[in-house]
């Protein structure tokens, strides 16, 4: 009996090695890694995260608050969410700055030892930037149980874990060991207040990241991104597995605009520029990869510091008052009769000249004449097209296009992946039906749509 239970067993271990495992993006938005491309509390904005967790059992969450300048990492927190309840927060302006301010969760701890639950500030360095979120566990039943079993129950308390995490010693039996992780979904909400502005977006969800992931304190760079599964279920439902049999590279090749092309690619929405509803577009582009990529050559200064500008090639120069950088963006046009095809260069104010397009892991670009939606004319990550403002039409929708190349080289210089959406906003929109013989009908409403950029 023995010597069967050992070869079934062994059957078992064989047949669970067998298995396929690889990340792959969820449309469902459920995954054990959550992406935020975007997080803004700048020009009056507000950002809710929601992160919806396990109902039966606790949860432990690795946060990461990406830079928007580079993508390198600012700030990392550890959620430890009791069974029952999510982790939900508010990246907001506060006095003289910005914080992550906690609205649902009993215990959050910063990587600088503050600790707390809901209303709760940890101060952030930018009020720009992008957020992952990494589901360690769904296991544990109270903080005891992520201390150590054969702790004493009266060591259960946030302030205690916060301390133990903080020790300069700490317990080999809490910093390690690898948990089973599990699925989570979450979104946020971009809210203006006082342009009666507010739309929701799902995060991009990677399902099958990894089977476990090592509990580890706040000040930990693990887990991250190259701790992937090094093997990507494409779009299409092949796999991709690295030459460098490294994570992050699966992730990048998942994450590319279009993971079924070896060539170039295109992202392409329609830019609404209606004056008679106040309706106008803005687009957000992300390189949620750019703080994992290998240090690159420089091509552009920006406010004196050196960057790396996709797609690669240097940055060009033209006569005042413009200055012509070498993305490719391209538009069609369709409204008032005219129809029409031009392949444009992104042409920037003289303001801009010392921040070119795409050279952020953030990047806000505006069309035309109006102002940024979300950042000031003057933020280091607000950029301009201009070539919008110069057609002719009064009222029409524009379809721009940004060409984007599909190569991910660990170790090369070509293009990082892309993530973003394209938001559109009905500010004090007057609609105007004119009927025989009366007086125009009117109605006054605020609105804003969030939707990811449409590929070709």
């Amino acid at each position: 009996m023995t010597f069967l239970k050992h070869y079934l067993f062994g059957l078992l271990l064989l047949f669970t090695g067998l298995q396929a495992h690889g990340a792959s993006l969820d449309p469902n938005g459920r995954g054990q890694v959550l992406l935020f491309p975007f997080v803004t509390a700048e020009n009056g904005w507000d950002t809710f995260i929601g992160l919806d967790l396990n109902r039966n059992g606790g949860h432990i969450v690795r946060l990461r608050f990406m830079d928007p300048n580079n993508g390198a990492e600012l700030h990392t927190f550890n959620v430890y969410s009791a069974p029952g309840e999510n982790w939900r927060a508010a990246i907001t302006a506060v006095a003289g700055g910005w914080a992550l301010r906690i609205a649902e969760g009993s215990c959050t701890i910063a990587d600088t030892g503050q600790f707390g639950g809901p209303g709760t500030d940890f101060p952030l360095d930018s009020g720009v930037g992008m957020l992952e979120a990494y589901s360690v566990s769904e296991i544990f039943k109270d903080f005891s149980a992520v201390l150590s079993i054969n702790d004493p129950p009266e060591i259960n308390s946030c302030s205690e874990l916060a301390a133990r995490l903080q020790s300069s010693s700490i317990d080999e039996r809490l910093q390690g060991g690898f948990l089973d992780t599990q699925e989570m979904s979450g979104y946020f909400d971009l809210v203006n207040v006082g342009q009666g502005l507010a739309a929701s977006q799902p995060a991009v969800a990677i399902r099958e990241f990894s089977e476990s992931l090592e509990h580890t304190p706040p000040s930990s760079t693990t887990p991250n991104l190259t701790s992937a599964d090094p093997v990507a279920i494409l779009n299409d439902g092949t796999e991709f597995i690295p030459a460098s049999g490294a994570g992050i590279d699966a992730i990048a090749k998942l994450l590319s605009p279009v993971p079924h092309l070896s060539s170039d690619g295109e992202l392409v929405n329609n830019v609404v520029t209606v004056k008679g509803i106040a309706a106008r577009t803005d687009w957000i582009l992300t390189f949620p990869l750019r703080g994992y990529a290998p240090a690159r050559d420089a091509n552009a200064l920006v406010n004196g510091d050196e960057r790396y500008c996709e797609p690669g090639e240097a940055f060009k120069e033209q006569e005042d008052p413009y200055v012509q950088i070498s993305t490719d963006w391209f538009w069609r046009i369709s409204g008032g009769g005219v129809e029409g095809q031009e392949s444009i260069r992104g042409f920037l104010t003289p303001f801009a000249l010392a921040e070119p397009m795409a050279c952020n892991a953030i990047n806000a670009i505006a069309f035309g004449d109006a102002p940024g939606i979300f950042l000031e004319d003057g933020s280091e990550y607000q950029y301009r097209v201009r070539k919008v403002a110069e057609v002719t039409l009064e009222d029409g929708s524009y379809t721009l296009g940004y060409d984007i190349t599909n190569e991910w080289e660990k170790a090369g210089e070509t293009f990082s992946p892309v993530l973003g959406f394209r938001v559109t906003t009905f500010i004090n929109g007057r609609v105007e039906v004119p009927s025989d013989n009366s007086e125009p009908a009117f109605a006054l409403a605020n609105y804003m749509t969030i939707r990811p950029h449409d590929v070709q």
